[in-house]
């Protein structure tokens, strides 16, 4: 039985945007196919979804989720990590690794690459960014903005992905950008072509970086689920509100058998899946 919930409100039932980054116009990439290669799962059959966690390793919530799939007997989520966590913290690399669990890129410091792949100024920045460059920019000229745009993209996508590669022993395909902010763009898939990476993004938001409420936070995601039937569930694993919730989404799973976790390879068409 789903407790309900007052709180939940209209925009609940809609998928999100992860930290509610503003909206952009997309442009036409030439070398990347995204109409084939972005995903959201809408492809899955009705009543199944895919459950990711983004912005880890954790020092201890992401073996702890990990450790709840795995106990639960359920397909296992796909972690999209941060490589600067990934420097910090090989021992959990590992050992999410060999339980079998599918680890995959989210950049190397979770700026907003859409922005900075835009960005013709540090002015054209949004706070994001601000926060993220303003020290290395210190040094950078006007004339050399764009090298340093560049430098920096193949280091947020091209080498995080390879240093991810080389933690788990194996060729990385799978891509998540933070924000999910930058599909389309031709400056990243120009990257993603070059990495032979898909890209995934989401039908159900949790919001569970902003909700400290893990029933409050299993409300929200039940009620996208009946909404939008399948698809690709978004998570984070560096929160304890986002271990409590993922304990209360195993029991609807076991309580409800007309949805079903799927993983990612799972989706109808994924090649990158296969390998």
């Amino acid at each position: 039985h789903i407790a309900k919930s007052t709180s939940l409100q209209k925009r609940d039932l809609e998928p999100g945007s992860c930290f509610e980054a503003p909206k952009r116009e997309p442009s036409q990439a030439h070398s990347y196919d995204w109409k084939h290669r972005n995903w959201i799962g809408s492809a899955l059959p009705e009543g199944h979804f895919i459950f990711t966690y983004d912005d880890g390793p954790h020092n201890t919530y992401s073996q702890e989720i990990a450790d709840s799939w795995v106990h639960a007997g359920f397909e296992k989520p796909t972690f999209f990590w941060l490589a600067k966590n990934i420097r910090t913290l090989p021992g959990v690399v590992e050992k999410i690794n060999a339980q079998g669990y599918v680890i995959a890129s989210h950049s190397d410091r979770h700026a907003d690459l859409g922005n900075l792949a835009k960005a013709q100024s540090p002015n054209d920045f949004n706070g994001v960014n601000k926060n993220t460059f303003a020290p290395e920019l210190r040094d950078v000229s006007p004339e050399e903005f764009e090298q340093w745009k560049n430098t920096t993209l193949d280091r947020e996508i091209n080498r995080a992905t390879q240093l991810l590669g080389h933690s788990i022993g194996k060729q990385v395909h799978y891509f998540r950008l933070p924000f999910g902010s930058g599909t389309k763009n031709d400056q990243i898939g120009d990257r993603f072509q070059s990495l032979d990476v898909d890209h995934f993004f989401w039908r159900v938001d949790s919001l569970d970086w902003q909700d400290k409420n893990p029933e409050s936070i299993r409300d929200r995601v039940v009620a996208q689920m009946k909404s939008v039937k399948s698809g690709i569930i978004l998570f984070h694993d560096i929160h304890r509100q986002s271990l409590e919730a993922t304990k209360l989404m195993i029991q609807v799973l076991q309580e409800n058998k007309t949805w079903k976790a799927v993983p990612l390879k799972a989706l109808p068409g994924l090649k990158a899946g296969l390998r």
